[in-house]
């Protein structure tokens, strides 16, 4: 008897070991169970761990965790290589079924705040601010609060069982941390890189640039300096 959903999983894997052995990775399946399936990931004949392949039915997605490959930069490479899997549909789709996720943090009059919107249909579904009072965060002023943002945003897509988001940032710091691109050095960068690693939950990452005139970047800077308000 097979494993649940396993054809699909051994097929969505035969896409990514192809994509891998393009970009110059030697990759193949080693085990596979209910809804997961998982591959050994090699490069210049040397073994840097194992990727895996999650199937959730319920939303007909496929998500990558890397936690168990061992160096950044080939996490980056791996992840990049997944990214760009789907960065061609999300392009041509017309983004009715997404969820768009703008981010933002701000530090005023010393308090620390952040802010998060969504939207489905170009309609707001979700917003949310407030102030951050985590001593791990507060030390790094805006950027605790830009990563407060990434993590709670997060956080309640998961709780309404959301499998993809799109994350929109201003801060290039927050996709990098997360790809392997920078080290996270300090035990805020670290707690964030894992968290969101850990999180069941296929994120696209589009840098915005502050202050330009995007609206919807514009929201969630106001959202963020209302969030410090709530800390006096």
């Amino acid at each position: 008897m097979g494993y649940k959903y396993e054809k699909e999983l051994v097929d969505k894997a035969g896409e990514f070991i192809e994509l891998l052995n393009k970009n110059g990775f030697q990759s193949g399946v080693i085990m596979s169970r209910d809804y997961m399936i998982k591959l050994e990931i090699c490069k210049k004949e040397n073994n840097y761990g194992n990727a895996v392949i999650y199937y959730k039915p319920s939303k007909n997605s496929f998500s990558l965790k890397t936690h168990e490959v061992q160096d950044e930069t080939i996490i980056k490479e791996v992840q990049e290589i997944w990214n760009n899997r789907y960065n061609k549909d999300y392009d041509e789709a017309t983004n009715d079924g997404d969820y768009h996720v703008y981010v933002d943090g701000s530090f005023m009059n010393n308090c620390v705040g952040y802010g998060f919107a969504v939207l489905k249909n170009n309609k707001l579904i979700k917003e949310e601010s407030s102030s951050v009072v985590d001593p791990l965060y507060l030390n790094s002023r805006q950027v605790g609060g830009e990563i407060k943002a990434v993590e709670k945003a997060v956080s309640w897509a998961e709780k309404n069982k959301i499998s993809r988001i799109i994350i929109y940032y201003d801060l290039a710091n927050l996709e990098k941390w997360i790809t392997g691109e920078y080290d996270a050095k300090n035990p805020m960068t670290k707690r964030y890189r894992d968290n969101i690693r850990k999180a069941n939950i296929e994120i696209n990452w589009k840098k915005v640039k502050s202050h330009t005139g995007d609206k919807w970047n514009d929201y969630v800077d106001e959202l963020a300096k209302k969030g410090t308000e709530k800390g006096k």
